[in-house]
C-alpha cells in the first residue's frame, strides 16, 4: 500500500439479509486529496463499465462539463452521469441542473451518483419528474449510497460469507470496504 494518507468516509445502509435484519455500512478508502469527486467518479464508471458501457470521463461542452458520459454498448444509448461525493444531503438544485445540461444536449437519460441522500426539496424533484415528466423530458436515475453498495455486492459478488461456526443471530452489522 503507497505512504499516501487516507481517509474513510462512510454511508450506512439496511438490508435483509439471512432472513434477519443486518445493519451494513460501505466504507468507501479515499487517497487523501482535495477533490474526492474524482474518486466517485471512478467507482461510478468501474461500476457502469461492468454493466457494458463504454465511458468518458470529464467532458467539457460550452459552459458546462460532464463527470461522466457513458455510451451503451449494446444499444449505443448515451447517458449523462454526475457524481457528487459529500456528507449533507442535496439539494433540488442538483437534479435540475443535470436535467437541464441533457435537454441542452438532447440525452435521454441522466444519472446522479451520490455517497449522500437527497434532501427535502431534492425528493420533491424526484416526486415531480417521476409523476410529470413529458415523452421529451430526459430519464433520471438517482444512485444513493444504498445502490452503489448493492451494485457492487451484485456485480461483484461481494455478498458476506457466513461459515458453520458463526451464528448469524449474533451478526449485527457488516462493512464492505471498496478502495478502487
Amino acid at each position: 500500500m503507497s505512504k499516501e494518507a487516507l481517509s474513510f468516509r462512510k454511508c450506512d445502509i439496511e438490508v435483509i439479509c439471512m432472513n434477519q435484519e443486518i445493519k451494513k455500512s460501505v466504507r468507501l478508502l479515499v487517497p487523501d486529496k482535495p477533490n474526492d469527486g474524482t474518486f466517485l467518479e471512478k467507482v461510478a464508471g468501474s461500476l457502469l463499465k461492468k454493466q457494458r458501457y463504454n465511458i468518458i470521463e470529464r467532458v467539457r461542452f460550452t459552459g458546462m462539463e460532464i463527470d461522466l458520459i457513458a455510451d451503451n454498448i449494446d444499444t449505443g444509448q448515451r447517458v449523462f452521469v454526475e457524481c457528487k461525493f459529500v456528507h449533507d444531503p442535496l439539494s433540488a438544485n442538483v437534479i435540475q441542473l443535470i436535467i437541464g445540461k441533457a435537454v441542452l444536449k438532447n440525452i435521454k437519460t441522466a444519472y446522479l451518483f451520490s455517497t449522500a441522500s437527497l434532501g427535502k426539496e431534492a425528493k420533491g424533484v424526484m416526486d415531480e419528474l417521476k409523476r410529470e415528466g413529458g415523452l421529451d423530458a430526459p430519464k433520471f436515475a438517482f444512485v444513493g449510497p444504498e445502490d452503489i453498495a448493492d451494485m457492487f455486492v451484485d456485480i461483484y459478488d461481494a455478498e458476506p460469507r457466513i461459515t458453520d461456526n458463526i451464528k448469524t443471530s449474533s451478526i449485527a452489522s457488516a462493512t464492505l470496504i471498496v478502495r478502487v
